[in-house]
């Protein structure tokens, strides 16, 4: 009866391990490593609910890696998604403890910055943008450069949800693209001075 019930228990351990992995994995981007869509969406109900609770600020940072199309068209797809990975890692070695690098789709990621208002949120990002601009990528036989837009916007307190603060971060993100590229915005409601370019 012993060594059936060390087998059973080692069973249920293999289980209980496989379980784990799997459910690891399902909040993991399977490219770079990072938290996925998923793993994203989950944090961002939780700190927002966190930044109401007690009034703190909390800032979204989306990021999108500018003419990706291009450079997978002229170096491949590997090639490209060697560069998503160096870019991830540029971020993530970017963040502070608490903070969340998320692959959100494609070739765009977003950071959520706690208890961050925008202003510091852009300098956050002025930053990571330099660092991408400046970084060699690909393998060593190529010089690939790239360089990555960014909109920061900042939740409000007791009127923000999910979706405002996406599509605020969202909004942001498209006018640095459209002011033309390689550049971090400010969504309009959290600067005085408008919607601005940080560059």
């Amino acid at each position: 009866i012993g060594r059936g019930e060390d087998l059973l228990e080692a069973r249920n351990q293999e289980l209980r391990e496989v379980s784990e992995r799997f459910e690891m994995l399902s909040v993991t981007d399977g490219l770079t490593g990072i938290p996925n869509r998923r793993a994203f969406d989950q944090r961002l109900e939780i700190e927002l609910a966190l930044s109401d609770r007690y009034h703190g600020p909390l800032s979204l940072v989306m990021v999108d890696l500018d003419l990706f199309k291009r450079l997978n068209d002229r170096y491949g797809h590997l090639a490209g998604d060697e560069v998503l990975r160096r870019v991830t890692a540029i971020l993530e070695g970017n963040k502070r403890v608490g903070d969340l690098v998320a692959r959100y789709g494609g070739e765009e990621l977003a950071v959520i910055l706690p208890h961050t208002k925008a202003e510091d949120a852009a300098i956050w990002a002025e930053r990571a943008r330099r660092a991408i601009a400046a970084a060699t990528m690909g393998e060593p036989s190529q010089d690939i450069r790239i360089t990555a837009s960014f909109g920061v916007a900042e939740a409000i307190a007791g009127d923000e949800s999910a979706r405002r603060l996406i599509e605020a971060a969202d909004g942001a993100l498209y006018d640095a693209k459209q002011a033309g590229r390689d550049r971090v915005v400010v969504h309009a409601s959290n600067v005085s001075c408008r919607a601005v370019a940080c560059k």
